[in-house]
């Protein structure tokens, strides 16, 4: 039999290749005509679609007129605009899509003098001017005839005069130039449909011969696929052969090996154990001849020295030299088969490559090293102790250090919102492996709200609950879950069903006895199946402690600062809270380039108020004033009791007639507001409004108190229940 060489096969190869790009070459070839062919086809379509968009564009445009002659509507010559408009697109889509074709373009410059000549008849018979389809003021576009016949109604708007008479010549005119437009878009669409069977002539032509080249195509794959499988069954044979020399080969070598104090494995390229020799056996017990060695790892419970780590995908002696390595070592703990004996084994794998050079297989030598693996596991041990111990020091040092961090950040906190994001962060450093979450109690103390997260995966978090829906809220101690399946969940976990996480923990967080807020941790479940573990509960519920003092020192600070920016008797805010908010106001009405309103509201006869019902009546209707305002005005507005009976109103970003319509509500709610107080009703009340606007009256906070305070003067001497605007010249309107 021929030996075939390796340039033999090359040259075969080659012959292939060159075969399969010349069938691939053709198909090609007639796929790309055909393709340019078909696109021809769609271009002429194109162009006939545009020509009877040109037409229906005319006719809608004729008729716009044509109803404006009937009617003299203004919308119909909106319409015959707009028409227009789209005419001339239509025309400069044909002149595009024909720009490669001379005789249609100079049909198109023919056909655009016939449509201006057509329009311009038309307008003159409809006593419009050349221009009124370009103009947008219905006035100009009449003749003098139409627009003399128009008078003025009492009310400013213009009546419609009767139609004018149309001259007949204009008519027959505009007849005849319609005709010749139809001709002229006959003779284009003549011309395109000659051009369109001619290109789907070309297309059937070119469909035959792409058919042709892909049953060509076709005979040549089933040719090289023959060729193929003849060289594949040929060359399956020829490996049959070196594979029963190699077994020959490992007949003499089986004897050289059975005194070997030492397992050897020989293993070919496809993972079958070829030849052992009985040390093997002793060493991994009797029946391993009848085990593949890929299936070693599980049936001899194969794992590291340690016992404990197995080895990955890839990682294991034998498949490491197969997949190419040129050598591997290793120390493995296994059981051996039938006894399940454990047996530290060192294993030396080496290729084994031929006369060629070409890798046939591998050999492992396995050695007994139990005694001194005992020896080491002992020490390994020992140092895993040690270094277990040094790790839960530096582990309690970190959380210590990092609570002593945190509760200096939480003490330099300006706010409560500011104090949980300082926990957030530092809850996030301590526990980077765990997802976690921080709710506050709201001040009804009836539910929680979700106000911090971190390491959030898998499944979500309930924005809100009740109080009565946590237990540790209603024990007042931390609730630990380490099996949802079993043990007791709280309800806002369940309601994102307990298969999302492994594990969770509650801890309130509380001081005094009052509880803030609730700290959860969680552990969600893994795809691997590989479960954390939580933070002591008693370590969670001494951060709970710090970030409790933490929020109440806070809450009790804004308290303080809102009293001190707060009027008592209205709850609004007062005088000290407008002199500092107002400058602050005004500058980020400035940067934005947004107007701003300040109004003074004074309320009128409280003089004689008080002295008809007494003071506490009078305090009384302050304070329903206010929740009236509060009521009345924008979340963004701030209400301000000014001094007295007197309030100074803030409306960033309202104009003159936002501001005007909140003058206008709170006169009417004023009006109708009604008072107890002392067993009889106060009713009859109202007050006198000053309007000044940024920029438009004045630009610093002091002028503008002082225009709006000079308009509530003029309120109340123009006889009070009003509101004043300033004027840019320095005077008011009054509304």
């Amino acid at each position: 039999m021929k030996k075939v060489t390796p340039t033999l096969v090359s040259l075969g190869f080659l012959l292939v290749l060159v075969v399969m790009s010349a069938s691939a070459w053709i198909p090609y070839k007639s796929m790309e005509t055909l393709l340019a062919s078909e696109e021809r086809v769609r271009h002429t379509n194109e162009v006939l679609l545009a020509l009877d968009g040109v037409h229906i564009a005319i006719a809608e445009t004729e008729a716009s007129i044509r109803g404006y002659q009937l009617t003299h509507r203004g919308d119909n010559l909106y319409r015959a605009r707009f028409s227009r408009r789209v005419l001339q697109e239509r025309l400069q889509e044909v002149r595009e899509l024909t720009a490669d074709n001379p005789e249609q373009q100079l049909a198109i410059v023919a056909l655009e003098q016939l449509i201006s000549r057509k329009l311009s008849v038309m307008l003159r018979a409809s006593n419009l001017k050349d221009n009124a389809l370009e103009s947008e003021d219905l006035a100009d576009n009449l003749s003098f005839e139409v627009a003399d016949a128009l008078e003025e109604m009492p009310d400013g708007k213009r009546k419609r005069a009767r139609v004018v008479a149309i001259d007949p010549a204009l008519i027959e005119q505009s007849t005849f130039l319609m005709e010749q437009i139809r001709e002229q878009l006959a003779s284009m669409r003549h011309m395109e449909e000659q051009l369109l069977a001619d290109r789907s002539l070309l297309v059937k032509v070119n469909t035959e011969a792409s058919f042709r080249s892909f049953l060509l195509t076709i005979l040549l794959n089933i040719l090289i696929a023959c060729a193929l499988f003849y060289y594949v069954v040929k060359n399956f044979r020829q490996r049959e052969e070196v594979e029963t020399a190699a077994t020959a080969q490992a007949r003499i070598l089986g004897s050289v090996l059975e005194n070997m104090s030492d397992g050897v494995a020989v293993v070919d390229t496809q993972g079958r154990l070829t030849l052992h020799n009985p040390a093997l056996e002793h060493m991994l017990g009797s029946g391993i001849s009848r085990i593949s060695p890929e299936a070693w790892q599980e049936q001899l419970e194969v794992t590291r020295a340690d016992g404990v780590t197995p080895f990955e995908a890839g990682e294991f002696p034998l498949r490491q030299v197969l997949d190419g390595d040129n050598r591997s070592e290793a120390e493995m703990l296994l059981r051996r088969l039938g006894t399940r004996q454990p047996a530290t084994i060192r294993i030396s794998v080496r290729p084994m490559t031929s006369a060629r050079g070409d890798t046939d297989g591998v050999v492992a030598v396995l050695t007994d090293v139990s005694a001194s693996a005992r020896a080491a596991q002992d020490n390994r041990l020992l140092n895993q102790k040690l270094t277990q111990g040094l790790e839960q020091l530096e582990k309690q040092n970190f959380e210590v250090s990092a609570i002593n961090d945190m509760s200096s950040l939480l003490q330099s906190c300006n706010s409560v919102m500011e104090t949980c994001r300082v926990l957030q962060k530092s809850l996030a450093k301590l526990f980077p492996a765990i997802e976690g979450a921080i709710y506050l109690i709201k001040a009804s103390k009836d539910y929680l709200e979700l106000v911090e997260t971190w390491n959030i995966g898998n499944g979500t978090l309930v924005a809100s609950f009740d109080t009565e829906n946590c237990w540790c809220i209603k024990r007042g101690v931390p609730h630990l879950v380490n099996q949802p399946e079993a043990d007791i969940v709280c309800n806002h976990l369940e309601q994102n069903g307990i298969h999302q996480f492994s594990a969770s923990v509650c801890v309130p967080v509380m001081t005094n006895a009052e509880i803030l807020g609730m700290l959860l941790l969680r552990i969600t479940r893994s795809d691997t199946g590989k479960v954390g573990k939580l933070p002591d509960p008693a370590f969670l519920a001494t951060i709970a402690e710090q970030a409790g003092l933490a929020i109440s020192n806070q809450r009790l600070r804004e308290s303080l600062r809102m009293q001190s920016n707060q009027d008592v008797l209205t709850g609004l805010f007062n005088r000290r809270f407008l002199d500092t908010v107002l400058p602050i106001e005004l500058a980020q009405a400035q940067r934005l380039e947004q107007p701003m309103a300040v109004m003074m509201l004074d309320l009128d006869h409280f003089k004689k108020l008080n002295d008809q019902f007494g003071h506490a009546a009078g305090d009384d209707v302050l304070a329903k004033l206010g929740g009236l305002l509060r009521k009345l005005l924008r979340s963004s507005d701030l209400p301000c009791r000014y001094g007295g009976e007197e309030f100074a109103l803030l409306l960033p970003g309202a104009n003159e007639e936002i501001a005007m319509h909140c003058a206008e509500r709170i006169l009417e709610g004023v009006r109708k507001m009604t008072v107890l107080t002392g067993g009889q009703a106060i009713m009859n009340l109202s007050v006198s409004i000053g309007i000044a606007l940024y920029p438009e009256h004045a630009e610093h906070s002091a002028e503008l108190l002082k225009r709006a305070d000079a308009c509530l003067y003029e309120a109340k001497h123009s006889g009070r229940n009003r509101a004043v605007m300033a004027m840019s010249h320095g005077s008011s309107e009054p509304q």
